[in-house]
C-alpha cells in the first residue's frame, strides 16, 4: 500500500459561514472555502481554496467558526471526480483547523509538500517577453491507501526560473518519483457554464527520490530498470495505464490535465502573464481584450498589455 507524503498548511479567511450536513453513511461534515492572500513575484494574488471537514471536529468547528474568521488549515489537497455525477472537488480535507489571531494581512502563510510519480515526461519552456524565462510543468499522481480505499489524486505542478532549468536538465520520465515543496494556488479557466476550477502548485524545490527514472539512465542496454521494485511499477501502472491510460482520459476521468489553445493577457514590459487565460474562441478573445484595456487604462498607458495565444492546461 503507497502513501505518498501530501501536508499543507495553509492560513486564511472564512468567505461564508460553515455548512453542516451529513454523508449517506451518518458521518458529520462540515464545509466551507477561506481566502489566502499571498505575495509572489507577480503581485498580490488572493486563492480561494474549499476546505472539507469531517466527524468530530466537523460538528466542533461547525459551531466556532464565522464568515470572516482567520483560521489555520492543517490537511490534504484533494483532487477528485465523482465519474456517476460529473461533480468534481478540488480542495482540502483537513485534519485540524484552528482560529488565528493574527497573520500578516497580505502574505498570509501557504505551504504545501506532496511526493508522488510523474505522469509523463515534464514540459520546458523559455517565456516572457525576450523568451528567457524558464517554466517547466507537469503533473504527479499522489496515491493515498488503507485497507479500506485507495486514492489517487493528480496535481499540476509549475517551477520558474533556476530551479525548472535545473530540473529540466535531470531529463526525468514518465514513473519518477518526485517530492515538490511549494504553495498551493488556486485558477480558473473559462466563463459561466464552462468555467473551470483546478489546483497547481507553484514549486519552489523539487527532489527526485528515485534517480532511475531519467532520460540518461534508463537507456536501453545499460541494465537500469524502470522502477526499483516490480510493485511500484504495478501499482504506478494500474493508477495511469489502466485507470488514466492517456492525458485525455485524465481529463475525462479525474479532472486532470490536457493540453489546449486560450488566450493570454501579457505584460510587455515584464513579460508576465496577468490574470487566467481565456477560451481560443471569439468571446474569450473579447473578454482577455476588455482585461488588457483594463489594465492599460488602469497603468495609464494602453499599449502595455497585449494580447497571445498560448499552450495552456485545463481540467475535464
Amino acid at each position: 500500500m503507497a502513501n505518498d507524503l501530501n501536508s499543507c498548511t495553509i492560513v486564511g479567511r472564512l468567505g461564508r459561514d460553515p455548512k453542516l450536513t451529513v454523508t449517506g453513511s451518518g458521518r458529520a461534515v462540515c464545509r466551507f472555502s477561506i481566502a489566502n492572500n499571498r505575495v509572489s513575484e507577480f503581485g498580490l494574488e488572493t486563492n480561494w481554496f474549499n476546505v472539507s471537514l469531517f466527524g468530530d471536529l466537523a460538528q466542533t468547528m461547525a459551531r466556532r467558526l464565522t464568515k470572516g474568521q482567520l483560521v489555520t488549515v492543517v490537511g490534504q489537497v484533494e483532487v477528485k471526480r465523482d465519474l456517476e455525477s460529473g461533480q468534481s472537488y478540488n480542495g482540502i480535507v483537513a485534519e485540524d483547523v484552528q482560529p488565528t489571531k493574527s497573520a500578516p494581512a497580505l502574505n498570509h502563510p501557504n505551504a504545501l509538500t506532496i511526493s508522488g510519480r510523474l505522469g509523463g515526461e515534464p514540459e520546458y519552456n523559455l517565456v516572457g517577453k525576450s523568451n528567457n524565462r524558464p517554466m517547466l510543468t507537469f503533473s504527479i499522481a499522489n496515491s493515498q491507501s488503507n485497507e479500506y480505499s485507495e486514492r489517487t489524486t493528480w496535481l499540476r505542478v509549475v517551477v520558474w526560473g533556476e530551479e525548472a532549468r535545473r530540473i529540466e536538465k535531470l531529463k526525468l520520465t514518465k514513473g519518477s518519483h518526485l517530492t515538490v515543496n511549494g504553495s498551493l494556488q488556486s485558477r480558473s479557466l473559462g466563463e459561466g457554464p464552462e468555467r473551470r476550477n483546478y489546483l497547481q502548485l507553484m514549486a519552489t524545490r523539487l527532489e527526485l527520490n528515485d534517480q532511475r527514472n531519467t532520460k540518461r539512465n534508463s537507456g536501453a542496454g545499460n541494465g537500469a530498470e524502470s522502477f526499483s521494485h516490480f510493485s511500484q511499477q504495478t501499482t504506478f501502472d494500474r493508477y495511469t495505464n489502466e485507470l488514466n491510460p492517456t492525458e485525455s482520459q485524465l481529463a475525462a476521468e479525474s479532472g486532470v490535465w490536457s493540453n489546449t489553445r486560450g488566450w493570454q493577457v501579457i505584460d510587455t514590459k515584464s513579460g508576465i502573464y496577468r490574470g487566467d487565460p481565456y477560451p481560443a474562441s471569439n468571446a474569450g478573445k473579447q473578454a482577455a481584450k476588455q482585461l488588457a484595456t483594463d489594465l492599460g487604462r488602469e497603468r495609464g498607458r494602453p499599449r502595455d498589455f497585449v494580447l497571445k495565444l498560448v499552450e495552456i492546461m485545463t481540467t475535464g
